[in-house]
């Protein structure tokens, strides 16, 4: 691929939070030629981990990959990115999908643009909408923070009467959670 991610603007509204985890055996090798050069030199300089207080995680694409491609139906989508309240950014042919897995929803960023992928992360008050910043807030106090593994998610999927106010997430595994929100949508 040669598009590329604006990952300056990026870093300079969602700081790194601290060193992030090595990548896994092998992870450059398989996904280098097939994600933009400019991602695998940020998985190379900067590993993987958490950016804007634990608001957007770098992960391994094999830790989801299966359920996101479960998700989305997408045989060629790598997710590389995920929020607190686990949306997913993954790489896919037409640019970056983010998956919003409790509405079912995803949105496209256009492959036409000379920087595509975290180009809205210019602004830290889109930020906040974008990662949905101020929900993670709220929980973080009454629930902990997040990990690499690990989001904020709905006891009850929207799609089978759950509410979505503070007291209906949990922290939950996030393949788990892919892989559960994929079957409940698949079936409505």
């Amino acid at each position: 691929m040669t598009r590329k991610f604006a990952f300056d603007a990026f870093i300079k509204t969602l700081p790194k939070d601290g060193p992030g985890d090595a990548l896994s055996d092998g992870m450059l090798e398989k996904y280098g030629g097939v994600v933009p050069a400019d991602l695998t030199q940020h998985w190379q300089a900067h590993g993987l981990g958490s950016y804007g207080n634990r608001a957007l995680w770098f992960i391994d694409p094999d830790k989801i990959i299966e359920e996101i491609r479960r998700f989305e139906g997408a045989e060629t989508a790598i997710p590389f990115a995920r929020t607190a309240l686990g949306m997913v950014f993954s790489l896919v042919e037409e640019g970056v999908v983010m998956t919003f897995p409790q509405s079912n929803l995803t949105e496209f960023s256009s492959p036409n643009l000379n920087v595509w992928g975290f180009g809205y992360f210019r602004s830290p008050d889109k930020n906040r909408g974008i990662l949905s910043l101020d929900i993670a807030e709220k929980l973080e106090p009454r629930l902990g923070p997040v990990d690499k593994d690990t989001c904020y998610g709905l006891k009850t999927a929207l799609a089978l009467g759950g509410g979505d106010a503070p007291e209906d997430y949990a922290v939950v595994n996030l393949a788990v959670y892919l892989d559960i929100l994929a079957s409940v949508h698949a079936e409505t």
